[in-house]
């Protein structure tokens, strides 16, 4: 079953925020993350965290 994941960069310098953030529907963490990879080309590091739908329209 697939479910919503947000997926952001994970900045380079600790003091840095993250630029980027998708919400990509998939049906674990790393086929969210391998989805953005793919989808923006960008090789970066990424996290995801699944989300309820609730938090998405917030």
């Amino acid at each position: 079953m697939k479910r919503l994941y947000v997926v952001k960069d994970i900045p380079k310098y600790q003091e840095d925020c993250s630029s980027y953030c998708y919400v990509v529907k998939a049906e674990t963490e790393n086929e969210a993350i391998n989805t953005v990879k793919q989808k923006t080309g960008h090789s970066w590091n990424w996290e995801a965290n699944l989300t309820d739908n609730t938090e998405i329209w917030e």
